[in-house]
């Protein structure tokens, strides 16, 4: 966009402006993205000075529901229908240990906030609830243990999977990480 039209974004809707700015971000045009900042109301907000952990908190949940449910998925496809081969049912129970160690990382890391683990994800889940419910669920969770306690062990299989402390290490460098950014 040339000068003469940038002088003009002011003028613009909310939504107009909205608008404009994410189709510079789609074109990578920081000229212009710059110039419907510059040209857009500012708004003074207030927030408690824990604002950024819990901001960063709910972004993990949000991280943790969709790898759980990616890990979930993964599993129902590979044992889904019959006569799989060996190394499917492997992978299967890759998938499933993988999510179980992940549970019990994000388990104790709730711990290190005081917090139960399901009131944790209840409290900060928001419109997210519906899908945590059903991902949480006791019949799905043992379904997945079943399927990593009644596979024998192959020697051709090398992949290990997860542990939940390298888990809860990783959701503690994730957490600082987010903290940083947004402060």
């Amino acid at each position: 966009m040339n000068d003469s039209l940038h002088k003009h974004y002011a003028l613009l809707s909310k939504k107009e402006r909205l608008t404009l700015y994410l189709r510079a971000v789609g074109r990578a045009d920081q000229r212009e993205r710059d110039a419907v900042i510059a040209a857009t109301p500012k708004r003074t907000m207030q927030m408690g000075d824990f604002y950024p952990e819990l901001d960063a908190l709910q972004t993990m949940i949000l991280l943790h529901f969709v790898m759980q449910l990616d890990n979930l998925v993964g599993v129902l496809l590979l044992v889904h229908g019959e006569d799989k081969p060996t190394a499917q049912w492997h992978a299967a129970r890759l998938m499933a240990q993988n999510f179980l160690a992940t549970e019990e990382a994000w388990q104790a890391f709730a711990a290190e906030y005081g917090l139960a683990y399901d009131k944790l994800l209840t409290g900060l889940a928001g419109p997210l609830l519906p899908v945590f419910t059903m991902c949480r669920s006791e019949p799905l969770v043992e379904m997945v243990a079943r399927w990593d306690e009644g596979l024998a062990d192959d020697s051709t299989a090398r992949l290990v999977p997860t542990s939940a402390a390298a888990k809860l290490a990783d959701y503690r460098q994730t957490l600082t990480a987010l903290i940083e950014q947004a402060t």
